[in-house]
C-alpha cells in the first residue's frame, strides 16, 4: 500500500503525488502497483511516473467525479492538532485504513529545507507518504521519515518539489503551479469533440 494524494482532479484525469521511494525501490520488478479508485483499478506500469526531489507524480484517466483533489495550507503552528490519514494491515491481512491525531510539535530545518514534526502515530505503512491534515481538512504536509517524531514535508516543501515537474514555475505559489498541472492534464487528456451527423 503506497498513499497518495491527488493534487487536481479534472474532467477525465487526475493528478497524483506520493513518495518516490515507495515507488522506486530496488526490488521494484518484484512489485506489481495499481491505484485503487472507486469501481475501477489502474496499473501503475502503464502510465508515465516522473520524480523529483522526494516525490514521484502522475496523470490518471479517471472519469469525472471519481476522485477530489486535496485542498493545501501552509499555514502551520506549534502545537496545532493535526490528522494522518494511513493504512495498516489487520490479522487477518485486509487492508485497513486509519486516521490518527496528533500535534504539529516543531517546524525544523534540515539541509536548508523546512520540515514539521509531528507525533501522528504512524503504522509502519503509513509513516512514509501519508498526507497530514489540519482541523479544515486542508494538507499541510506529506509524512517521509519516522525517529521517534514524525517529519513530513511542508507545503512550501512540497510546491517547490512539485515546480520541478514543469519549466518556469521555479518559486511559483502553489496555486500557480497547480494551475499548470490542470493545464498539462486537461491538454494531455483532451475530450473527443462531440460532432454531428
Amino acid at each position: 500500500v503506497v498513499p497518495g494524494i491527488v493534487t487536481v482532479a479534472g474532467e477525465t484525469f487526475c493528478h497524483i503525488i506520493a513518495n518516490k521511494r515507495l515507488l522506486f525501490t530496488r526490488r521494484r520488478g518484484r512489485y506489481r502497483f495499481e491505484i485503487a479508485f472507486p469501481n475501477m483499478n489502474l496499473d501503475l506500469d502503464n502510465l508515465n511516473v516522473e520524480r523529483h526531489g522526494l516525490l514521484a507524480a502522475f496523470y490518471c484517466p479517471v472519469p469525472a467525479g471519481t476522485v477530489d483533489a486535496v485542498h493545501f495550507s501552509n499555514q502551520t503552528a506549534q502545537n496545532q492538532k493535526l490528522k494522518m490519514y494511513g493504512y495498516q494491515i489487520s490479522a487477518s491481512g485486509q487492508v485497513q485504513r486509519d486516521l490518527t491525531n496528533g500535534y504539529l510539535t516543531h517546524i525544523g530545518n534540515r539541509v536548508g529545507q523546512e520540515y514539521i514534526g509531528h507525533d501522528c502515530t504512524p503504522s509502519k505503512l503509513s509513516l512514509s507518504g501519508s498526507p497530514i491534515f489540519n482541523e479544515e481538512r486542508q494538507l499541510v504536509g506529506i509524512s517521509y521519515a519516522d525517529f521517534g517524531i514524525t517529519k513530513a514535508l511542508n507545503v512550501e516543501n512540497i510546491a517547490s518539489m512539485l515546480s520541478e515537474f514543469y519549466d518556469g514555475m521555479e518559486n511559483r505559489p502553489m496555486s500557480d503551479i497547480l494551475q499548470r498541472i490542470r493545464d498539462v492534464g486537461e491538454h494531455q487528456f483532451v475530450q473527443p469533440a462531440d460532432h454531428m451527423t
